[in-house]
């Protein structure tokens, strides 16, 4: 079950939009010190690259369907789409494309656009990788999970996943501060090697809650 409704969660992402833009810095919670982390400089969205228009270089062919984590759950690995009418008129069909055939651009509005490279699109049939198999490493699942922190004490909801915009290497989990609050403005972030998701989906973490840093 979902912990906050989707229309605060939509709010909460455009405050969490506007807090990686420019670089963010993290506030370094043993010590209240602020430090810059590179890592998260070119770090974008995946709720938004879930909402986002599939692009080949020339032309829009569609939308995101889902990302797929690597097996190690440390890097998106493929970029599912769906090509809708009237783009299948065009001769374009459903696909998919490893993330290092993608570049994540910025819409013309706030909307987030991957464009991908005509050669390297795969039908759907070449897709080895079984659903089940993949089932939790759907990036979509994922965002619905809650996670649990070691202290057996804590909950939070996975609010969104960052991801390098240009390796596909996840740089953190996001979670609220409040679970009760109506808008998700006060993210935290988990660091990727402290999270393990479980082939049953189970999502754990080893970091403490409270020393979790803040998005600046």
């Amino acid at each position: 079950m979902r912990l906050t409704c989707n229309f605060c969660k939509s709010i909460g992402l455009g405050v969490l939009a506007t807090l990686l833009a420019p670089a963010p810095a993290l506030a370094d919670m043993h010590g209240d010190r602020q430090a810059g982390h590179g890592a998260l400089d070119n770090a974008v969205s995946a709720e938004q690259m879930l909402g986002g228009d599939v692009h080949t270089v020339a032309n829009p062919v569609g939308s995101v369907r889902d990302l797929i984590l690597n097996e190690r759950g440390t890097a998106v690995e493929y970029v599912l789409y769906e090509v809708p009418f009237p783009y299948a008129l065009s001769g374009a069909d459903n696909g998919f494309v490893r993330f290092d055939n993608v570049a994540v651009e910025n819409g013309a509005t706030l909307d987030t656009v991957l464009r991908i490279d005509d050669e390297a699109a795969r039908g759907p049939q070449e897709l080895t990788l079984e659903r089940s198999e993949a089932d939790h490493r759907m990036v979509s699942r994922l965002l619905d999970d809650a996670v649990a922190f070691a202290d057996g004490r804590h909950i939070r909801e996975v609010e969104d996943i960052l991801v390098d915009r240009n390796s596909g290497e996840v740089v953190g989990f996001v979670v609220n501060r409040n679970p009760e609050a109506w808008f998700n403005d006060d993210p935290l972030i988990i660091p990727p090697h402290k999270v393990t998701i479980r082939p049953d989906g189970d999502v754990t973490t080893g970091a403490e809650f409270e020393t979790l840093a803040a998005i600046d």
